[in-house]
């Protein structure tokens, strides 16, 4: 609070003063009032005339009390210092200012190169990560069929459905990675003195059996574990021949495309046909004596290849959709029901195409490129709508699938055939002798 002393600096006190009425031209109520609420303002400038009229005039009213002083912080003002309602203003200088923003300038270019540069090195990772699994893909994979040479990378040829005699001799003379079999019929015993008596050199007996039941495929793991027992690798150039038959071939061919081996050729002609050129040549050789054990087991895997098969929901869905063109590969007789033995007929819709259309029993041989093309064109088949084909065992079945297949269609063989077909499916769907 201020001592009466100080009160007394700004204001007279003294009882003997007399009080004069204030006027009305004198009294302003804006003014006093803002001197009143600014009270650094009041106290700060108490030797002007200003304040010292407004404060007698406050005082002299007599409607107006007096306003008790306000009191003074401890440490704000200093004694026998006036206070003051003057702002210091420190004005900033250029270098501060210039000094400034080039910081904010350098700390802006420094953030933004390093996203730049952490950009940059995204960018680079991704492009290196997908080289890298584009490398090892094609390193790992045995199956994209590619050699290396010491200049160029060359894409391998996809070996032919059929070879010659001469081209297999060549083979074996330039010590490719060929696997050669003779491949069995049905019967086991036959099969296997016929090739105890004479085979062609280095070839193994490939057994039916281990190959299918009854015309059903095997197991994936069961050929794999056979395969692999007869020295089969990935990248093995699998050709196959039979005793002049050919049918036993195509089906041996089938199931190793099914299981997903793609390098399977047949030896035209088969045994027969490398016995005629070896009257020629004394090096068309062949051998005698039981199947021997291979050195060393081979690598190759195993899988499903399901764009060479039809199952028995695929046949009676297309009874419906007609997706696929049919066609019925047992003779003519057991085709219209004629044979006897069983219950013959075929499915409703199915072309009739007896192997003897395509090939030449007489002469042990396949008919000309164009003659199969325009026979499956004759009974309007189409490279553009797949086909399946069919018969009693499937067997009779891969001869006309192996044909289609090499003049570039889209075959697929129904290995329940008939017989599964007479059994599960609908009466309508089945035609029958009458």
């Amino acid at each position: 609070m201020l001592g009466n002393q100080q009160l007394a600096g700004l204001v007279d006190l003294s009882p003997k003063r007399r009080v004069q009425p204030a006027k009305e031209s004198d009294y302003n109520t804006v003014d006093d009032q803002k001197e009143y609420e600014d009270v650094d303002y009041y106290y700060g400038r108490g030797q002007s005339h200003q304040s010292a009229k407004s404060t007698r005039q406050m005082v002299n009213s007599p409607s107006t009390p007096c306003p008790p002083a306000p009191p003074l912080m401890l440490g704000t003002l200093p004694r026998g210092v006036p206070a003051t309602h003057l702002a210091i203003h420190t004005a900033k200088s250029k270098k501060s200012n210039s000094c400034g923003r080039w910081r904010v300038m350098c700390g802006i270019l420094a953030v933004s190169a390093i996203l730049l540069l952490l950009l940059i090195t995204i960018i680079t990772f991704l492009i290196l990560g997908i080289r890298s699994q584009d490398f090892s893909g094609t390193k790992n994979e045995r199956r994209t069929e590619f050699e290396l040479h010491p200049t160029k990378i060359q894409k391998r040829r996809e070996p032919d459905a059929d070879i010659s005699g001469n081209h297999l001799l060549t083979l074996l003379l330039t010590k490719r990675h060929v696997c050669l079999f003779e491949a069995s019929t049905d019967d086991v015993e036959s099969s296997v003195a016929s090739y105890t008596t004479e085979h062609i050199e280095t070839a193994q007996l490939l057994y039916y059996g281990n190959l299918s039941h009854a015309g059903v495929p095997v197991h994936p793991l069961q050929f794999q574990r056979v395969a692999r027992g007869l020295g089969i690798d990935e990248d093995c150039h699998v050709i196959i021949y039979d005793r002049s038959y050919t049918i036993w071939a195509t089906y041996a061919m089938w199931i190793f495309k099914l299981y997903g081996h793609q390098r399977v050729s047949i030896l035209t002609g088969g045994f027969e046909g490398w016995k005629s050129l070896q009257a020629q040549s004394a090096q068309y050789r062949t051998e005698a004596g039981p199947p021997s054990p291979t050195p060393k087991i081979g690598d190759i895997i195993g899988s499903w290849n399901s764009s060479v098969l039809i199952t028995y929901d695929d046949v009676l869905a297309n009874m419906e959709s007609e997706k696929y063109e049919l066609v019925d590969a047992q003779t003519s007789d057991e085709y219209t029901g004629k044979a006897s033995g069983a219950l013959f007929g075929h499915i409703r819709g199915a072309i009739s195409m007896p192997i003897e259309t395509i090939f030449d029993w007489n002469q042990s041989r396949w008919l000309s490129s164009q003659s199969l093309v325009d026979i499956f064109r004759i009974n309007g088949l189409s490279k553009h709508k797949p086909i399946i084909v069919y018969c009693s065992t499937s067997v009779r079945a891969s001869m006309v699938w192996w044909a289609l297949s090499k003049e570039g269609f889209d075959a697929r063989l129904y290995f329940g055939g008939w017989p599964e077909w007479l059994v599960r499916a609908p009466d309508h769907l089945k035609v029958l002798p009458k």
